[in-house]
C-alpha cells in the first residue's frame, strides 16, 4: 500500500486525474502530513537520485513500482496485486509470515 500511495502521490503532484482509490489514499496522507509533504513524496518517488527508476523496484514490489505513472490505480488493481505482493514479501516472524 505504501508503493500504491506514493504512485498516487506522484500522479497527484503531476496534476493528473486520480482514480477513486488514488484520491482516497492521497487525501488520507495529506490529512496526516500536509500537501507540501505529499507533493515532495510524489516527486521523490518518481525521480530517484540516480535518474532511473531502478531504486524504486528494489524498495517496492515490481508489480507496483514498474507501473507507468500514466496508469492510475483502481481498487480492483490493488486487489489483483495482493497475491503477487504477498509472494514477494519476505517471511517475517513479526508480521505473522
Amino acid at each position: 500500500m505504501v508503493a500504491a500511495t506514493l504512485h498516487a502521490a506522484a500522479r497527484r503532484e503531476r496534476g493528473m486525474e486520480l482514480a477513486g482509490r488514488e484520491q482516497r489514499l492521497t487525501d488520507q496522507l495529506t490529512a496526516l502530513c500536509g500537501e507540501e509533504q505529499v507533493a515532495e513524496s510524489g516527486r521523490i518517488y518518481q525521480e530517484p537520485a540516480d535518474g532511473s527508476r531502478a531504486g524504486t523496484t528494489s524498495l517496492f514490489p515490481g508489480i507496483v513500482a514498474e507501473r507507468s505513472l500514466e496508469q492510475g490505480l483502481s481498487a480492483e488493481d490493488v486487489a489483483a496485486w495482493l497475491p503477487s505482493v504477498q509472494a514477494e514479501t519476505p517471511r517475517c516472524p513479526l508480521c505473522g509470515r
